[in-house]
């Protein structure tokens, strides 16, 4: 019986970032199932593999093909059983038999105009969190379906005997109004207070460059730790991850720390796909208190939020001192990550296809 098929295409295929895994996750999910298409260039699948650690197969359509000619676009979709499009804030008329939209964040929200919804009807919107979700839901009156990212619980393990006195933190290297991951702030803190309150430990810190503003981002990083029980990495193979993470004790992450977040909510962490990766290696997660963290974490069961510079100090001194509660802490976030495997995720999309 010949198989359905299922189209991926989003405007930032050239960024190594958490959208782009999704969507290879979504095309995992349905491989067994669907004959893949990407419309993207063909280095997407060694990108899947070297940077997620996520093994695909597909075939490649060129994305040109998308762009301007509205009756182009229409030959092209028809073609599909499944179109998913992670949207830029842009909406085009969608044919194929069904057609799945992925909103990021706040930022990629389209217009709230009527030739938007129009477009938008034979659209089914999904977003990763219930942050955004309620965001989404607000602005244009839509119906919104959450499908979380997924984390290949597989490849990551914890065994206390594999544990050091690490801090680490995982996130794209770039500098953007739109969002930031922090990862000065986290130098500037550590560097100020690890001697009086975490003697013995370093922090890591581990990102992709994907984009220019990153490569001067990463060189002020290592600028600053010079002389510091500090590590900065960039463009690690996953393995290389796989094993940081199975070795680091605690887990930090600051996306929307510092920032008006009422008023500019997508400077907030939009999910948090890497603190997912932490808690299935038994990192316990210590992260600020806002977006899509609050789908992951429950505070004090399986990770700690932190509001301010203080309570940051002062939860990771307290994880950092107690190794019995930061074992009960890792034990629980192992726990709450297989919620979000891959099985659970596969599970998720044929719940939203039969919609």
């Amino acid at each position: 019986m010949k198989k359905k098929s299922a189209a991926f295409y989003s405007p930032y295929w050239q960024i190594a970032g958490g959208g782009e895994r999704y969507l290879f996750q979504i095309a995992k999910a349905l491989s067994e199932n669907y004959r893949i298409y990407f419309i993207g260039q063909g280095h997407l699948l060694k990108k899947a593999r070297e940077v997620f650690g996520i093994e695909l197969r597909g075939e490649f359509l060129d994305p040109e093909l998308m762009k301007g000619d509205a009756a182009k676009r229409f030959r092209l979709m028809k073609r599909f059983d499944l179109f998913f499009h992670t949207t830029d804030g842009s909406l085009f008329f969608p044919f194929a038999r069904k057609n799945i939209l992925i909103i990021q964040s706040p930022k990629h929200i389209p217009a709230d105009s009527i030739f938007n919804h129009l477009k938008l009807f034979n659209w089914q919107t999904v977003c990763y969190s219930d942050f955004m979700k309620g965001i989404i839901e607000e602005r244009l009156k839509i119906k919104v379906k959450i499908l979380s990212p997924a984390v290949n619980t597989d490849m990551f393990s914890y065994d206390e005997k594999k544990k050091k006195n690490i801090i680490l933190n995982v996130g794209r290297y770039f500098s953007s109004d739109l969002h930031q991951k922090n990862q000065e702030f986290l130098i500037d803190f550590f560097s100020r207070y690890h001697q009086d309150y975490f003697p013995g430990w370093q922090l890591i810190l581990v990102g992709n460059v994907s984009e220019n503003s990153g490569i001067k981002y990463l060189e002020k990083l290592r600028a600053k730790i010079i002389g510091k029980p500090v590590s900065v990495y960039s463009n690690l193979a996953f393995s290389d991850l796989c094993r940081l993470y199975s070795q680091a004790k605690i887990y930090w992450h600051a996306a929307g720390f510092g920032q008006n977040l009422i008023k500019y909510p997508e400077k907030a962490e939009h999910f948090g796909i890497t603190t997912l990766e932490a808690m299935a290696s038994g990192a316990v997660p210590v992260v600020f208190r806002a977006g899509g963290q609050l789908d992951i974490i429950n505070n004090g069961i399986n990770g700690i939020f932190w509001d301010d510079e203080e309570s940051l100090l002062e939860r990771t001194a307290q994880i950092a001192a107690d190794e019995n509660e930061r074992g009960r802490l890792a034990a629980e976030a192992v726990i709450k990550a297989d919620l979000y495997s891959l099985k659970h995720l596969r599970e998720k999309v044929d719940e939203i296809l039969q919609k």
